[in-house]
């Protein structure tokens, strides 16, 4: 069973067969059988991947031997009750039309009614842990859960997942040299959250392969990409076979030959990149600051296009020429013809309030909001002035030399500011460092290098089909060469 990755509940969302299948066929690792032994979902839901088991036992085995091999090989455990009876019943059902009609116990205490988070199950003793474990993030948790979950399992940290919590489970259950297939958001190969789990992984295990696919609609009714990943209990290696996949109706289609992905030991990212010493700096090294743009809480209220902005009245002072994600061409930056209105002073010590008393014209245009102003998180929650920004503004962003780009993309484009615009929330920036060397020209020009655009797309998670969502932890590892290069006429024209 799978939980709505976007937060109904216990909205289940089961997995389709076609997808089982494509799982039980990384668990083979390019061998013929699925190793033997004992086989369990830790998520069974009503039994999709257990009825594949019995596929895969019957194709194996006279007919006879079946329903003694079912009750020996195969296990399941979900939370939830009306789950179990269905994946019990259905097992029932497929064996007794394969091998004759079975006994109402048949397979009744093979499905255990429990969490198996905190169930106990016999740990280091099945050669196979397959499945579709719950995507539920830490935002959806109570409290009191996810205060258990830190404190039981080693790997939890950060914005936790409970398919990450799963995973650790499943690898303890593991037999030596047993085998674990997941589907699982494919976050679990680049984000943050994730990292201590990707350094246990590959600390104590052998990762085999992994499948990434280009789509967010795998499971009907839920956006989300998926990933399958296969971990073996064996001596860790320092590399794992990679494969990328797209769906095609009910096939799975590789998009090329298989790539060797060196899987470190210090929860890095799980995606190829350009090595160490080829690009021996981290964007992370060299700038300030990477920062999504500035959120108002209510755009119509402080993004105001130029002849509104006139009409208005308000003082020019306030206003910053405002960019959006689809303003950001490679090199270029577009007319948005919008204005954004920051209601500040700047200083060298910061950024305060103006005073409305002193502006009748600016008091009078926000209080044409006022009310839905005071309607904001910001103001209800926080304690914010009324017409304060939803972000907090410490300093004039758009005075700032800085390198914007789209948060969401087909394929990341850059583009140098020298000091005149701010972002909104549907783009990035990037400050570099005053002492590195490195501006907002020769930056821009680097990363839109295509050999940049390919390894941010393989390590940023996807929004829609197409479209990657460049956040600020995946551009702080993008790699860049040791001394910022001369702008040569390739460089100038991405530039």
């Amino acid at each position: 069973m799978t939980l709505s990755p976007h937060g109904s509940g216990t909205g289940a969302v089961y997995t389709p067969r076609p997808l089982g299948r494509f799982v039980l066929d990384q668990a083979r690792n390019g061998a013929g059988d699925l190793p033997a032994g004992r086989w369990i979902d830790p998520a069974c839901g009503e039994g999709a991947f257990l009825l594949l088991l019995v596929d895969e036992l019957a194709g194996t085995i006279p007919a006879r031997d079946l329903p003694t091999a079912v009750e020996q090989s195969i296990f399941g455990v979900d939370v939830d009750e009306h789950a179990c009876a269905a994946a019990r019943n259905a097992v029932r059902r497929a064996v007794s039309a394969a091998a004759g009609v079975q006994p109402d116990d048949f397979f009744e205490g093979n499905v255990i009614n429990a969490d198996a988070l905190s169930a106990d199950l016999d740990v280091g003793d099945f050669q196979l842990v397959v499945g579709n474990p719950p995507y539920v993030s830490a935002t959806q948790m109570a409290a009191i859960d996810k205060e258990h979950f830190l404190r039981r399992f080693s790997t939890a940290w950060g914005r936790l997942d409970l398919f990450a919590l799963f995973i650790e489970r499943g690898l303890q259950l593991l037999a030596p040299g047993g085998t674990l297939t997941f589907i699982t958001p494919d976050k679990l190969l680049t984000s943050i959250s994730c990292r201590p789990l990707r350094a246990s992984i590959a600390k104590d295990f052998s990762v085999e392969s992994i499948a990434r696919f280009d789509r967010h609609d795998l499971f009907p009714g839920v956006s989300t990409v998926p990933c399958v990943t296969t971990i073996r209990r064996d001596d860790p290696r320092t590399e794992s076979v990679c494969r990328w996949w797209d769906l095609t109706g009910e096939e799975f289609v590789a998009q090329g030959p298989p790539r060797t992905v060196p899987i470190g030991g210090d929860g890095e990212p799980w995606q190829r990149a350009m090595t160490s010493a080829e690009r021996p700096l981290r964007l992370g090294d060299v700038v300030d600051r990477i920062s999504v743009g500035l959120a108002t809480g209510l755009n119509r209220c402080f993004v105001v296009s130029d002849d509104a902005a006139e009409a208005a009245g308000l003082d020019k002072r306030l206003l910053r020429p405002a960019v959006r994600g689809r303003d950001i061409q490679a090199g270029t930056i577009g007319r948005s013809g919008l204005q954004l209105l920051l209601p500040f002073s700047f200083t060298d010590d910061g950024a305060s309030l103006v005073d409305l008393d002193a502006d009748e014209k600016l008091r009078s245009y926000l209080m044409a909001f006022h009310r839905d102003l005071e309607q904001r998180h910001c103001v209800r929650v926080w304690n914010k002035q009324w017409y304060d920004l939803h972000d907090p503004v410490v300093s004039d962003i758009a005075a700032l030399p800085k390198v914007l780009l789209p948060d969401v993309a087909k394929v990341p484009r850059f583009a140098p500011d020298d000091g005149q615009v701010v972002p909104l929330h549907s783009a990035y920036f990037i400050v570099p460092a005053r002492d590195s060397g490195w501006d907002p020209w020769t930056l821009s020009a680097v990363l839109n290098d295509p050999e940049v655009a390919q390894e941010l797309r393989q390590r940023a998670p996807t929004a829609k089909s197409g479209y990657r969502r460049f956040r600020a932890e995946i551009l702080r590892e993008v790699r860049l060469p040791g001394e910022p290069p001369q702008l040569t006429p390739r460089l100038l024209h991405a530039a």
